[in-house]
């Protein structure tokens, strides 16, 4: 329930929304002027990823029979591409993207400068989000608790695909 009087504000990360335009798109007809923030990463880290975390369990037999590889590749060509679609039809105002390596590399100023977009102040605790217990329910990330802290070293390693990416992918990135 909304308290009223109150100037809330709700912060959705559920990159499964990614899959789908329309879902994304839904956002516009709920909201008042919704603003997104597009975290974006290196395509190759995300499929190292998704290729060591056996993600292609979870999207379905049709994808857990092909090559690991290539199943990820289509998961990050298809959100990006999705959400690229979404952010044509919203106002620059309303819009930012952050770049995961920038934001390992330069916690502070993107944060100050997410917050700053948000219309929200800037408070320390941005800079340790695994501290004080938030960030610890749901599903997410499966090595959140081997985390200590933002470890700039993640935007260093690039991990390199058994063969190169397809032209959709390229297109995207």
């Amino acid at each position: 329930r909304l308290a009223q009087g109150r100037d809330m504000t709700l912060v959705d990360k559920s990159p499964s929304y990614a899959a789908s335009v329309d879902t994304l798109c839904r956002a516009e007809e709920i909201f008042e002027a919704p603003r997104y923030l597009f975290l974006t990463r290196h395509p190759h880290a995300v499929m190292e990823s998704y290729v060591r975390n056996r993600m292609t369990a979870m999207a379905g037999p049709q994808r857990s029979e092909r090559d690991p590889w290539a199943a990820a590749e289509h998961h990050w060509t298809t959100h990006n591409r999705n959400v690229l679609a979404l952010l044509e039809r919203v106002p620059e105002r309303r819009q930012t993207r952050i770049a995961f390596e920038e934001l390992v590399r330069r916690p502070r100023a993107e944060m100050e400068r997410l917050c700053a977009f948000l219309g929200k102040p800037f408070h320390e605790a941005t800079l340790d989000p695994y501290g004080g217990g938030r960030m610890t329910d749901g599903p997410g990330d499966p090595a959140f608790h081997e985390h200590r802290g933002i470890d700039a070293r993640l935007a260093e390693g690039e991990a390199r695909p058994p063969r190169p990416p397809c032209a959709a992918s390229s297109d995207v990135a």
